[in-house]
């Protein structure tokens, strides 16, 4: 699912360079799930962000709404190591939200005039970013399902071998008793 938002970032508004975060919320931090280019992005890839960290993409969760690089006095490490990264001069961060809780970061590596003319388009980024939390939500709960279903056939091989080495030992077993007894 990660490079098919990547490929409509690209298509929908022409930004070439993007980065997702997922949320989680169990471990409180942020970290990258799918850099376009692995071996560009592969120090963002390691990164993990504590939720109580200083940088835009928890400004743009705690605020649940687009942040930007260009809006900021001063970038931050983290802040600075994603631009870096990203070789465009600066980055918009877009909330993906479900039920007013954040499910991941899209960060679009942009420059000031791309930035600008993004903002002008925000409803249209916001309803790209529902729909996305809501396709990554959907795609999660699949994934779980094929797992729980991998895991329920496992078991039934599991008890299908067990059965099978038990009927087969059975008639082992009798024929073991008869040369016993034949050998008395």
């Amino acid at each position: 699912i990660y490079p098919t938002i990547q490929k409509s970032i690209m298509i929908l508004f022409g930004v070439r360079d993007s980065l997702i975060f997922k949320c989680d919320q169990q471990m409180r931090s942020i970290q990258a799930v799918m850099p376009t280019h692995a071996q560009e992005h592969s120090l963002i890839n390691d990164l993990v962000i504590p939720f109580d960290s200083v940088n835009v993409l928890n400004e743009a969760i705690k605020s649940c709404e687009i942040q930007d690089t260009y809006q900021q006095p001063a970038l931050t490490v983290i802040d600075q190591q994603i631009t870096g990264s990203m070789k465009a001069g600066g980055f918009i961060c877009l909330p993906t939200m479900h039920n007013r809780q954040v499910i991941a970061l899209l960060v679009l590596g942009v420059n000031k005039i791309k930035c600008d003319s993004l903002n002008k388009n925000r409803k249209l980024l916001k309803l790209f970013a529902q729909d996305v939390a809501g396709q990554i939500l959907q795609y999660e709960a699949q994934a779980r399902l094929r797992a729980d279903i991998a895991s329920d056939n496992q078991q039934l091989y599991r008890n299908k071998a067990r059965e099978v080495i038990h009927e087969t030992n059975n008639p082992l077993a009798v024929i073991r008793n008869y040369l016993q007894l034949l050998s008395q």
